[in-house]
């Protein structure tokens, strides 16, 4: 079933690309949390003015996350968090933990979405961890002694 995305979806395309997608995927999934649309509304011409301010305004955000992340260079990220004895986390935390630290560190407010974790970080100690393709921010996890 053809489908026009409205938004990134991951491992499926970007927004305004027009994909092949199981039907049950597009009627369970995609459509009813908006994140695709049939193409029937759409024609040739709008389609590809949508792509084009997209990808305008991709770069904008691109480069607006670069200049975020200069001034995070070196810094490191505190996040308190309930652990056991032995240093494993009660509740993994997430990309969207580690946007709220920096929004409370440092003021920035930065798209869980672009914070790449290979899952949640379920561990007391440091970690590494890529925000978007180029920067690298340091996460400290301590436990909580509440």
């Amino acid at each position: 079933m053809k489908v026009i995305l409205l938004q990134d979806v991951a491992k499926v395309g970007k927004k305004y690309e027009e994909k092949e997608v199981s039907p049950g995927f597009a009627r369970n999934f995609l459509i009813p949390q908006g994140k695709a649309s049939l193409p029937k509304g759409f024609n040739s011409i709008h389609l590809e003015t949508l792509r084009e301010k997209a990808k305008g305004e991709s770069k904008a955000k691109e480069s607006e996350l670069k200049g975020l992340m200069e001034g995070l260079a070196d810094q490191k990220v505190t996040i308190k968090s309930k652990a056991s004895d032995e240093g494993h986390l009660f509740a993994g935390i997430k990309a969207s933990h580690i946007a709220q630290a920096l929004e409370t560190e440092f003021n920035i407010s930065v798209n869980p979405e672009v914070i790449l974790l290979d899952g949640p970080l379920k561990s007391v100690g440091s970690h590494m961890v890529k925000v978007g393709e180029e920067s690298e921010i340091e996460v400290v996890i301590e436990k909580d002694e509440e």
